[in-house]
């Protein structure tokens, strides 16, 4: 686990969930699925207000959350796949208890479960994307480089 890595992890992986849904967008647009067709302007709206999202929300949830979640992993010397996804999920659950203190939330905004299944599955994405970044990446390079070592 570089130092490197795990920069490039959290500049990268919170990204990922608006990526998702702009290429969902994108593919239900255009398959006909959707309730309205999407223009290209359209779709570059939709992607436009992820990325909003993703400096607005993913981003500090990272900071205040993820970053202290992989120092525990790490301390905890935890690097599986499972235990990723998992921490993901639950730290992705608390986004919102812990982002409405510092941020303020507007009274109209209702939290109910869904605002807490949806953070949870962008959670366990962000981890999954920083997992393969940071733990998987460096692990497959280090064991590709010990089989050419073992056999030179």
């Amino acid at each position: 686990m570089s130092q490197r890595n795990a920069s490039i992890g959290f500049l990268i992986a919170p990204l990922t969930p608006s990526l998702l849904f702009s290429i969902g967008a994108l593919l239900l647009g255009l398959s006909g699925d959707s309730m309205l067709p999407l223009s290209v302007t359209d779709y570059l709206f939709v992607m436009f207000i992820w990325f909003l999202y993703a400096i607005a929300v993913a981003y500090p949830a990272t900071l205040v959350i993820g970053i202290p979640g992989y120092f525990v992993y790490k301390k905890l010397k935890l690097t599986s796949f499972k235990a990723y996804v998992v921490g993901g999920c639950i730290l992705g659950a608390l986004a919102p208890f812990t982002l409405m203190p510092i941020f303020g939330v507007p009274e109209t905004l209702n939290f109910n479960y869904w605002v807490f299944l949806i953070s949870s599955v962008f959670g366990g994405v962000t981890c999954v994307t920083f997992w393969l970044i940071v733990i998987k990446s460096p692990n497959k390079a280090l064991n590709t480089d010990a089989k050419k070592h073992r056999a030179g």
